[in-house]
């Protein structure tokens, strides 16, 4: 409260040069003479261009000699780095950019007391205010500048409705409630000052040290953007165990920006570097998430797991589970596997907290002429159709979900492995961090051992999940010319061809599916319905090729079994290898789902009318990596 006494009295003691609107400029501490632009969001002419901070001089000169003397030192920082506002010109709805840049800051260390010199500052730094905010009191700070930067590549796109609202998802993650409404939102954001509030930040102080230390040096506009992503999407981040003893250290070595920030093997150890078999508690040890309940639920998914999950992540460093992650994915930079929440919830309330964002891969499909599709089998059901099934209150169970959850666990781990295989624990340099290792990948081993053929499928695949241009021929490819180059090759899925990592990964996926949990694969080639999104019936994917259990094909058990022995040596999967079903193929000419139940032994058939599609959609944009 004290910094809100000091900006009454100075409304009161100040004098008109003031006006009523208080904008402070900051860094690590109020920065004097920087230079300040304020101009519509949207484009036109500026309001003010190149105003100039106060100066302490200029600040204590607002005050009489008698005023400035009761104040004390907090107080008089806190009062510093003002500019002059244009009040009547400032339209209330209206956004701006604020644009601040140079001066000096004074003070550097933070300590809430004026440094005798100020620090220079080369950089420029941004916030993004409405007119109404301006004419209240608001700051020009790194989180302004981190907000700025996480929404630049979307602002020209957004109504300002959907701006406000993102302003205010991404302070929420940032910040706890600065101005006592009892809601957090981006006024929070906006009123924060690390001279008053440096405890609200949700984050660790490295995440804003690297972003401030971006603005101070004039560094490149790649490392501000990097560091105001990690900013925004790590603040929220924390260990599910806090008595851990990587506790402390787990969310900085999960962000590398530079050399010097990599982490040891040593300083952030793999997982079976001291347990051969993890057990559910070694997992928990390393978990950071950014929601509580995301951490319940883990665990309650992990008991409910096969042991070679368990077995499957001992090449992992650390797990994360964030409201930020989509698709998941595996950082071969830690050996560290992020997992998106869609996977874990059991409530509405829980789901409420989930991304709505859509994996950035779900538009590449729209490049191509077919559609390429695959899902899970259980007793008849799709896996993942069952996964979203809810009650009444919006809840679904854990018995729903576990199989579903258990595909992307079992990929992600496998990626892990692969990396760094169980017999290379023991032989890992202590003083490197995991991808700087002399440790050849088994996908590499096995892309020399029996290579994937067709050149048109890695095309294909760089357009897919790599968003690549397709070639005029790759974009006219019908369902069944995709077909005809997949048959006869070596992956299990098309996603194979993106790179050996996934080929691999896929491979052990699906095998570890089809053993735990008798859930069988489906891969199919179809048409690319047009149309609106919500009048497309899962039935209008009409199959051109399609097979179940593709591993079992004898070429492709090969490379199965070769990667199994390569990364897991001490478990014999030659029993389950055996007992894999013979694979069947799809029924061509019939739509996608009409024909789901009746490939099962002894399940009836559905009804061969079109139902909506299942929720994931039955398209290639992987929920998963």
């Amino acid at each position: 409260m004290i910094l809100r006494r000091s900006l009454a009295r100075l409304a009161i003691l100040a004098s008109g040069a003031l006006l009523q609107g208080c904008l402070y400029v900051e860094l690590y501490g109020p920065v004097s003479g920087a230079s300040v632009t304020i101009a519509p969001l949207r484009g036109g002419a500026a309001l003010i261009e190149d105003a100039s901070s106060f100066t302490p001089e200029q600040t204590e000169a607002l005050f009489s000699s008698g005023d400035w003397a009761e104040l004390t030192e907090n107080q008089k920082v806190s009062l510093m780095g003002a500019v002059e506002l244009p009040k009547d010109e400032l339209l209330p709805n209206q956004f701006y950019l604020i644009t601040a840049s140079g001066g000096l800051d004074y003070d550097y260390n933070s300590d809430q007391q004026r440094d005798a010199t100020g620090e220079p500052v080369l950089g420029t730094w941004h916030a993004i205010l409405t007119g109404r905010q301006l004419k209240g009191i608001t700051r020009v700070s790194v989180m302004t500048e981190a907000v700025y930067r996480y929404l630049l590549p979307d602002l020209d796109d957004m109504s300002n409705k959907e701006l406000q609202a993102a302003l205010d998802d991404a302070a929420q993650r940032l910040v706890e409630d600065i101005n006592n409404d009892d809601v957090v939102d981006y006024k929070d954001v906006v009123s924060w000052t690390a001279t008053a509030y440096a405890d609200r930040f949700r984050g660790e102080e490295f995440l804003l040290q690297r972003l401030r230390t971006d603005i101070e040096y004039d560094l490149s506009a790649d490392s501000l953007d990097i560091d105001a992503v990690q900013l925004v999407e790590r603040a929220p981040l924390k260990p599910a165990v806090e008595q851990s003893p990587l506790a402390d250290d787990l969310v900085y070595c999960l962000s590398p920006i530079y050399f010097a920030d990599l982490c040891s093997v040593t300083e952030l150890p793999l997982i079976g570097t001291s347990s051969a078999q993890p057990t559910v508690a070694d997992l928990m040890e390393r978990l950071v998430v950014s929601h509580d309940w995301m951490a319940t639920r883990f665990e309650q998914f992990l008991e409910q797991m096969p042991a070679t999950v368990l077995t499957l992540a001992r090449s992992v460093s650390a797990i994360v589970i964030s409201d930020a992650v989509r698709p998941a994915y595996f950082d071969p930079i830690t050996n560290a596997v992020y997992l998106d929440p869609d996977f874990f919830w059991l409530t509405d309330e829980e789901y409420a907290t989930v991304s709505e964002e859509e994996d950035y891969r779900s538009e590449f499909s729209s490049n191509v002429n077919f559609s390429d599709l695959a899902r899970y089998v259980r007793d008849g059901e799709s896996v993942g159709a069952r996964a979203y099934e809810v009650d009444e209150d919006g809840a679904r169970t854990l018995e729903q979900a576990v199989p579903y959850t258990a595909a992307v666990l079992f990929h992600e781990f496998s990626h892990a492995s692969d990396a760094i295989a169980a017999p290379e624990l023991a032989k890992l340099n202590p003083w490197l961090a995991p991808f700087q290792q002399s440790v050849v990948p088994v996908s590499t081993g096995l892309t020399d051992h029996s290579p994937l053929l067709a050149p048109e499928l890695y095309g294909l695949a760089g357009v897919l999940y790599q968003g690549w241009d397709p070639t005029p021929e790759e974009a006219e490819y019908t369902p069944k010319q995709v077909a005809t180059f997949f048959a006869s090759d070596r992956a299990n899925d098309l996603y194979g061809f993106s790179t050996p990592f996934e080929d691999l990964a896929m491979l052990v996926e699906e095998f570890m599916m089809a053993t735990h949990f008798q859930s069988y694969r489906d891969v199919g080639f179809t048409n690319a319905p047009t149309g609106a999104t919500d009048d497309i019936l899962c039935d209008d994917y009409v199959i051109a090729w399609g097979q179940r259990n593709r591993i079992a094909v004898p070429r492709i058990r090969a490379r199965l079994e070769y990667a199994l022995t390569e990364m897991l040596p001490d478990m014999d999967f030659s029993s389950e290898l055996a007992a894999l079903p013979a694979p069947k193929n799809l029924p061509a000419s019939t739509g996608w789902c009409s024909y789901l139940d009746q490939l099962a032994d002894g399940v009836r058939p559905l009804d061969s009318v079109g139902r909506p599609m299942e929720r994931p959609l039955p398209t290639r944009a992987r929920p998963y990596e």
